[in-house]
């Protein structure tokens, strides 16, 4: 280590050098305005995915809206949706999202309601979009409780 600098400064540096590349970098194009798919994880459904119209400032603007149904025929279901940000990798296809949202289900007879945050990654190829994300969120009715769900999904653009 060099005389006078602090001990850190390397990984300092590092992870400057990092979130530079991930606010810096530009979106991969989405190849249409509604995606439509499904995803496997917990939970496991039927996903949608809708591009919103840019605010004034798109730097602080949510950009897509993501829809997640899954349910059985007997007596459950789960809807999600979460508003997403998008963030592009300086020299990569993949892109990052990150966003706020809300669930609301029913379980053996018991509502339920919770909030939580979706984070992940995504590429696109051709009209297909693939996307890996993990959503944690906390259950607030019938109890309060941690949930995470986690998945792999697959999204074709029309």
């Amino acid at each position: 280590m060099s005389e006078g600098m602090a001990p850190g400064t390397n990984s300092g540096r590092a992870l400057v050098l990092v979130l530079s590349m991930v606010t810096t970098g530009t979106v991969a194009a989405q190849p249409g305005r509604i995606g439509l798919g499904a995803q496997v994880g917990t939970p496991a459904g039927l996903t949608v995915r809708i591009l919103l119209e840019p605010g004034a400032d798109s730097r602080s603007s949510f950009n897509a809206l993501t829809l997640l149904a899954t349910f059985d025929p007997d007596d459950y279901y789960l809807f999600q949706a979460h508003v997403t940000r998008d963030f592009g990798i300086t020299r990569s296809p993949i892109g990052l999202f990150l966003g706020p949202g809300v669930a609301v289900g029913r379980n053996e007879g018991e509502q339920s309601l919770a909030a939580g945050v979706t984070a992940g990654a995504r590429f696109y190829r051709g009209r297909f979009e693939v996307h890996f994300q993990a959503s944690p969120r906390i259950q607030m009715t019938p109890d309060w409780r941690g949930i995470m769900g986690a998945g792999v999904g697959l999204r074709y653009y029309p």
